[in-house]
């Protein structure tokens, strides 16, 4: 997260194997809330 922005085009899947599968999707929903409050793109 370089200068208050995430990089969604390199950020990796989710995936579904990993145990905190359901805690990376609560954590992507809320980055994404987060970047939409701020005004910043997720494209």
């Amino acid at each position: 997260m370089a200068n208050g922005t995430w990089d969604w085009d390199n950020a990796t899947r989710n995936d579904t194997r990993a145990d905190v599968y359901d805690a990376s999707l609560v954590i992507e929903h809320l980055l994404r809330q987060a970047a939409n409050v701020l005004g910043t793109s997720t494209d």
